[in-house]
């Protein structure tokens, strides 16, 4: 592969711009539709595979590639989506002071509930012969709120790669490695 896995998730997704603008209204698909275009677009080198379980604790991985290998998880969300979506709790006035997060504060995510949080700690509690990203992408199609504030500003762990488009942006994080960090 002549990108890398950031750069390569960067340009198709903003490939999608005028698709993806329709479908992020489209609760419960969204996030499937993004991946089935993402492995649309993929080539045979990179091998991707979708939902895939037991590569990393708690459940599936969005996605999975190869050359280098490399896991992601992929959130789509914002301003006005439910607060809980990024730790899987109510966000405390703390917490959306912060500029920026580490693991250990993304640590104190909830146990049960998906979020931004617990799938970065997921991601980087795998095994780290994979490089490893977290995709947000962050619509926006209301008014800013506490959400979409933390989403579009705070610094997350990770070398960032990221775009913005008229109705969203992309971030994407490469995670460091646990023996590196």
């Amino acid at each position: 592969m002549s990108t890398s896995w950031g750069e390569w998730f960067l340009e198709s997704i903003s490939s999608l711009e005028k698709r993806l603008n329709y479908i992020l209204e489209m609760k419960r698909v969204r996030e499937l539709w993004l991946q089935g275009e993402l492995y649309l677009l993929s080539s045979d080198e990179q091998n991707l595979d979708l939902n895939r379980r037991g590569i990393i604790p708690g459940g599936e991985v969005d996605l999975i590639g190869q050359h280098p290998r490399m896991i992601a998880e992929l959130k789509i969300c914002g301003s006005g989506y439910y607060p809980k979506t990024l730790c899987g709790f109510h966000i405390s006035n703390e917490l959306a002071a912060k500029d920026e997060f580490t693991f250990e504060d993304m640590r104190s995510h909830h146990s049960t509930e998906g979020s931004v949080f617990k799938d970065f700690c997921r991601l980087y509690d795998a095994d780290d012969s994979y490089e490893k990203y977290m995709i947000i992408v962050i619509p926006k199609l209301c008014r800013r709120d506490t959400l979409g504030q933390i989403l579009e500003q705070t610094i997350f762990p990770g070398l960032e790669f990221h775009r913005h488009h008229e109705y969203f942006d992309i971030r994407v994080f490469q995670l460091p490695n646990r023996s590196k960090f």
